[in-house]
């Protein structure tokens, strides 16, 4: 797979923000009127569709900008308790070192992640945040067109269906990582293009020819 482009996703992906993720959902709930949901619950969730658990929780779709507002507010002050996955930063660093062009698209807010940048020292210089939680496929296009992109040179990094389908709708390659949010059997349903099991998955992708690596997406 011979990219130059990497786009990384933030939550789930480089940082490790389901525990605070869990957290925000509780504290929010009695708020926005929607079902509190215990961690367990929660925890379950991570087999299912968005829009089953936004059906399961009886979130009003409407409510969604505001809650997504003030989620991002109170992931700020969680942002210190947040980690990094573990081989996130060698594997970020070394495509930076390799010349890869390397950016984050997400749907936290920037301020945000260039917190958590600034205290892991990760070197990532371009940050695009797009609030609308299913509008990721043309918050890609928007990107692309933005620095003017091949889209056969760049490579997503998600760890969501909702990535997996932005990026067919963008009509670029992705691999889906099998420690964020969605489970692997989850995302094995949607077909990326590949599912890394561990961060350094990820670079041997981009190191190998073109279809040497499909046999890894099966599910072991």
């Amino acid at each position: 797979m011979k990219k130059d482009i990497v786009i990384f996703d933030f939550d789930g992906t480089i940082a490790d923000t389901l525990p605070v993720i869990k957290q925000i959902i509780i504290r929010l709930a009695k708020s926005f009127g929607f079902k509190t949901p215990s961690e367990n619950q929660i925890d379950r969730y991570r087999s299912k569709q968005y829009k089953t658990i936004i059906k399961e929780l009886q979130i009003p779709l409407y409510k969604i900008p505001f809650l997504l507002q003030a989620g991002r507010k109170k992931m700020l002050s969680l942002i210190p308790q947040t980690d990094i996955f573990p081989g996130m930063k060698p594997l970020i660093t070394k495509l930076v070192n390799k010349d890869y062009i390397v950016a984050i698209l997400t749907s936290n807010s920037k301020i945000n992640v260039q917190s958590f940048l600034n205290k892991h020292k990760i070197p990532i210089n371009i940050i695009h945040s797009e609030f609308n939680l299913f509008g990721k496929g043309n918050a890609l296009n928007r990107l692309i067109k933005q620095y003017n992109w091949n889209k056969n040179k760049i490579v997503y990094i998600g760890d969501e269906t909702r990535d997996i389908e932005a990026c067919k709708k963008a009509k670029i390659d992705i691999i889906a990582v099998s420690w964020g949010f969605n489970k692997k059997a989850l995302l094995n349903d949607s077909h990326p293009t590949l599912i890394a099991n561990q961060p350094e998955d990820i670079y041997k992708f981009l190191s190998e020819p073109s279809g040497s690596t499909q046999p890894i997406m099966k599910i072991s």
